[in-house]
């Protein structure tokens, strides 16, 4: 939308945005600022639809959206430091929080009771809100792999190079990630 102002061919006379937080929750207030000054530069006029001030450029508006803007940006911050701490508590509880799963682990959907309910094949999702994730090891090659590549570096302190040129030299290994992806030892160099 910012383009079409900006560049002087959006179809529309004015923007009507819901309130002064939807042009974004930004720690700084001045990029949230930017783009209504974008817009109305290009002589394209902002309307806040679920304000109680008008927008028109007096001292009592401007002061009221930059405590607007400053008060989005703080309950984003306090959000995401909301947010963070659950994902704390559900990782020390021994949830996983994301991500794909290391070589030789699968991700176990668990109930709320913390019973298994099935293993998640890669890229597939939770849809129950309560349920949690897991990681429990996967075929029994991918563990003894890894077994292998923790020996070779604590007993053998071999380099994580020439552990990668035993494991795919010598015992013909095709490591693969759940990404499909071979694992080649010129990758470590």
């Amino acid at each position: 939308m910012v383009i079409y102002v900006v560049a002087g061919t959006a179809p529309y006379k004015a923007i009507l945005v819901y309130d002064v937080s939807r042009w974004g929750r930004f720690q700084d207030t001045d990029e949230s600022a930017h783009y209504e000054f974008l817009c109305t530069s290009a002589g394209v006029p902002v309307h806040y639809c679920a304000e109680t001030f008008a927008n028109d450029g007096s001292l009592p508006s401007l002061i009221m959206k930059a405590l607007k803007r400053t008060m989005a940006g703080e309950y984003s911050r306090e959000l995401s430091v909301k947010v963070l701490a659950g994902q704390k508590r559900l990782a020390r509880l021994g949830f996983k929080q994301g991500g794909v799963p290391g070589y030789g682990l699968r991700r176990m959907l668990v109930s709320a009771a913390g019973t298994a309910k099935q293993q998640l094949a890669s890229g597939e999702r939770k849809s129950i809100t309560t349920d949690r994730v897991i990681l429990v090891p996967g075929p029994a090659h991918e563990v003894q792999v890894v077994n292998d590549i923790y020996r070779m570096l604590v007993s053998e302190t071999l380099s994580i190079p020439a552990i990668a040129r035993e494991q795919i030299g010598i015992d013909a290994y095709d490591l693969l990630t759940l990404l499909n992806c071979v694992f080649v030892p010129r990758s470590l160099d």
